[in-house]
């Protein structure tokens, strides 16, 4: 859809009077029909100024001229425009399946490259540096917000399932290590290695926090 659903505060959007509810129909010129019609013509420019027509929610058509913004971060051009997202429950529970193992396979490449050399502990962050992530987005709307909440939360599940001491993941392997050889663990080493397994866990937790003020700074 090329309707808007939301126009970030100080904007150039919001400079040149779009609102939201507002159909975009023609960027300089070219007939609008998709939200990536949109993205490709603003984010391929070159940061001239853009003239805009569209449909207010009153069905008049206006034409607004405004000037697109670098983002250094996006490392494109953007006018601060936000589409209305439009789908049915089923599409929706799928794209969330679909989400959830996309996130699942980049935390497992992250791991691999982690083992691997290729990058180090500078990629984990702890809630200090998570809430410092959402507060960079928090204008963003809630579609954003969630999508980064969600992300947090599947990476907490999928830390919790490693098999490592104290984690659910290493309880799971010791049910499955008495299931095959037909035979208890030592509750005692067992609960030795839980322990050790917290205890350093709790150390780098510490480590991470650190790291995520300095980072702060």
């Amino acid at each position: 859809t090329t309707t808007l659903t939301k126009v970030s505060e100080g904007s150039p959007a919001m400079s040149a009077g779009i609102r939201p509810g507002d159909e975009i129909t023609a960027i300089n010129g070219t007939p609008i029909e998709s939200w990536e019609d949109i993205t490709d013509i603003i984010r391929g420019g070159t940061g001239q100024p853009l003239e805009i027509e569209l449909i207010r929610e009153n069905g008049q058509s206006e034409t607004v001229t405004l000037t697109p913004l670098y983002d250094e971060q996006e490392k494109a051009y953007l006018i601060g425009i936000t589409p209305v997202i439009k789908t049915n429950v089923i599409k929706a529970f799928g794209l969330s399946f679909y989400m959830v193992g996309y996130y699942i396979a980049a935390l497992c490449n992250i791991f691999g490259d982690l083992f691997k050399g290729l990058v180090g502990l500078e990629i984990f962050s702890g809630p200090i540096g998570a809430t410092a992530i959402i507060g960079q987005y928090i204008n963003q709307g809630a579609t954003v917000i969630l999508t980064i909440a969600a992300s947090i939360a599947v990476s907490l599940g999928f830390f919790n399932l490693l098999p490592l001491p104290a984690l659910d993941g290493s309880r799971i392997l010791f049910v499955l290590y008495e299931m095959i050889f037909k035979k208890p663990i030592n509750r005692r080493v067992e609960a030795v290695i839980h322990t050790v397994g917290l205890m350093a866990m709790m150390l780098f937790g510490l480590f991470i926090a650190y790291r995520d003020i300095i980072n702060l700074r």
